[in-house]
């Protein structure tokens, strides 16, 4: 890969290697890769995110007893998501793989399990 940008003293500023960000100034791009390369990891189970945004959904997600379903224990960060998740335990699973089990809603995902799980 060629890189032609130059900062004004001529040096060669490289793009960031992580997402191909140019800059005008070896400064710029410094302070650009350290933010691109931040890890957000969670404190209860290490998972590692690229945002606190989204560290902080997770962790919403995953680790607060706030909206637990009653079914699975699935944890959620409203009542309304936690609503939408009750549907799936509700929703009919017609279709049963033959060779685990396995129950499904649709004939396709069914049928995609069959061939990545059981190579057949």
């Amino acid at each position: 890969m060629a890189y032609n940008a130059k900062g004004k003293n001529g040096i060669r500023v490289e793009p960031c290697p992580k997402c191909g960000a140019t800059f005008d100034k070896i400064f710029r791009r410094n302070e650009h890769v350290e933010r691109c390369n931040r890890v957000f990891n969670c404190e209860r189970c290490g998972k590692p995110f690229k945002s606190k945004q989204a560290l902080t959904g997770h962790f919403n997600g995953k680790h607060t007893e706030k909206f637990k379903c009653e079914s699975c224990g699935k944890c959620f960060e409203s009542s309304s998501k936690l609503d939408r998740h009750k549907r799936t335990h509700d929703e009919a699973k017609n279709f049963t793989c033959s060779q685990c089990g396995k129950t499904f809603k649709r004939n396709d995902n069914m049928v995609k399990h069959i061939r990545v799980i059981h190579k057949v």
